[in-house]
């Protein structure tokens, strides 16, 4: 997929129930548990994403949350900020399960990192370490600087070399 092939957009009101179907897929287990409870479900989701998101407002702004458009169509979200004069952070980046390992996520990573890498700027994440986005981080030159069992700190320098990742 080249990087053409999709399209941002920011985020707005009306786009709350994509970002809910995002969220409760976040959640795993718990959120399938959710998806099962008739009207209950769907608005817990909506409230934990909503804390979410004012949680993320209040810690990094909201410039950099957009929606992720493929032939127009939403299919998933990407929040990324730029913190200061010299960093990117990358708060989250979620695809729809219908439009994941098709290439759209490392597409996004890479303008991303395009445009830090011109604005000479750091990007920062943190990532689980049982996500498999994990493994995509690293092959786009992302090392890890510190962290748990649990959860990693990763930082690519604007001058890292990009190691070639297909999708």
């Amino acid at each position: 997929m080249s990087t053409d092939a999709f399209t941002l957009r920011p985020v707005a009101p009306s786009d709350a129930p994509l970002l809910d179907a995002l969220f409760r897929e976040t959640l795993g287990p718990v959120g399938d548990a959710l998806a099962t409870l008739p009207d209950r479900g769907a608005a817990l989701v909506a409230q934990m994403r909503e804390g979410q998101r004012r949680t993320w407002h209040n810690a990094f702004g909201e410039d950099g949350h957009a929606l992720v458009l493929v032939d127009g169509a939403p299919v998933g979200r990407v929040w990324a900020e730029r913190m200061g004069p010299d960093e990117v952070r990358l708060v989250d980046i979620a695809l729809l399960p219908s439009h994941r390992g098709a290439g759209i996520g490392t597409a996004v990573l890479r303008r991303i990192i395009e445009d830090a890498r011109k604005e000479k700027r750091t990007i920062v994440l943190h990532v689980a370490t049982h996500n498999p986005a994990l493994r995509l981080y690293q092959r786009l030159g992302f090392v890890a600087i510190s962290g748990d069992e649990l959860n990693l700190r990763l930082e690519r320098a604007p001058g890292s070399s990009s190691l070639t990742a297909s999708r």
